[in-house]
């Protein structure tokens, strides 16, 4: 018995050096970021590391790239870009990259290469970019981050605006722009209003929560685990998806597409049926609220569910888990569709 507890031991610290060598190994070589989540705890050590202008000129299309910084733009009335960087004494320096643009402009990109070394705690450690950014350039911006989060403030104006974060937050003004994507995998999203031809706000497990978004094409909101919260949703197309999460256009909500859940509630409010609508959920409530005076069909289903409401309905069956209802003269199709939910249909 005391052999197989001594060959125990043995594996398990094994396993615990070659651990440490492998740590020790990427400290050594210096060519890797292997930061650490800061912690709560930590007091921040951040130094300003660069402090440099760049001028506008002919630039139509600027990226930022941080790893573990967030970034922070400013708008601002000067005709020249100045990007401040605040680190420690190990962290490399933004790197530049200017080159010809397919437009015939000029492309700049500014980068953080990997950190040297190894910290294991960083949380609290500061270390941002932040950026002065004309309010006169009016071109393609494309901000991303690995673990930091991102600001950018109301007011900007351009072509495509790129924001994306793995681990962090996004936070954005109002803004009006031709494209706008802004992706994160576990962070919240956060927008007071866009106004695009087309627009895709995505996170994975963060929540996703907008004032207005007025979109002339396509919208696509996407939240696989997060809740979505729209207050109001002005589009042609709408494609809105959540698995676990909560769906809310909370005033108005005007288009045709798909509003779908898994497991939570769908929530829609002021809807004016210029499309198809086809709301879906499994587990969760539906409750719609229609614009008066509006011509549309419905379709409702429900297995364990009943329906509710002051739109007059026919059933289909004897079980009442399937029914159809007009406003006016009827038009476009309305479909909601749960399977252990209550359906509630009203007219404002």
């Amino acid at each position: 018995m005391k052999n197989k507890f001594l060959l125990s031991g043995i594996i398990l610290w094994s396993l615990v050096f070659l651990v440490l060598a492998g740590f020790l190994t990427v400290f050594l070589a210096g060519d890797a970021d292997m930061s650490f989540p800061n912690m709560p705890w930590s007091s921040s050590n951040a130094i300003l590391l660069r402090d440099d202008v760049f001028p506008l000129n002919d630039l139509v299309n600027l990226k930022v790239q941080g790893r573990a910084e967030d970034i922070i733009v400013r708008l601002s009335s000067d005709d020249t870009i100045r990007v401040r960087q605040y680190g420690d004494e190990r962290r490399s320096v933004v790197f530049e990259d200017r080159r010809t643009d397919a437009d015939g402009g000029t492309a700049l990109t500014l980068s953080v290469p990997g950190k040297k070394g190894f910290t294991l705690f960083n949380w609290g450690s500061g270390h941002r970019l932040e950026i002065d950014l004309p309010s006169q350039y009016a071109h393609d911006l494309d901000l991303v981050s690995v673990s930091g989060e991102i600001d950018l403030p109301e007011g900007f104006e351009g072509r495509a605006l790129t924001l994306s974060s793995t681990s962090g937050g996004l936070v954005l003004g109002m803004s009006v722009v031709e494209s706008a994507t802004l992706s994160t995998t576990s962070g919240d999203i956060r927008t007071k209003g866009i106004q695009a031809e087309n627009a895709t706000l995505k996170s994975v497990s963060g929540c996703i929560s907008a004032g207005t978004l007025t979109i002339e094409n396509q919208v696509d909101l996407n939240a696989s685990s997060g809740d979505i919260h729209v207050n109001t949703l002005l589009c042609q197309m709408f494609d809105i998806k959540t698995i676990s999460g909560q769906i809310g256009i909370i005033t108005s909500l005007s288009g045709g597409g798909v509003l779908r859940s898994t497991s939570g509630d769908i929530l829609a409010s002021g809807v004016e049926v210029n499309r198809a609508v086809s709301v879906d959920t499994v587990s969760g409530d539906v409750i719609l609220s229609l614009v008066s005076g509006q011509n549309c069909d419905l379709k409702l289903s429900s297995i364990s569910g009943d329906f509710h409401g002051d739109v007059p309905l026919s059933y289909a069956n004897s079980h009442k888990s399937e029914a159809t209802g007009t406003l006016g003269s009827g038009g476009h199709l309305v479909t909601v569709s749960t399977t252990s939910g209550e359906v509630f249909v009203n007219i404002e």
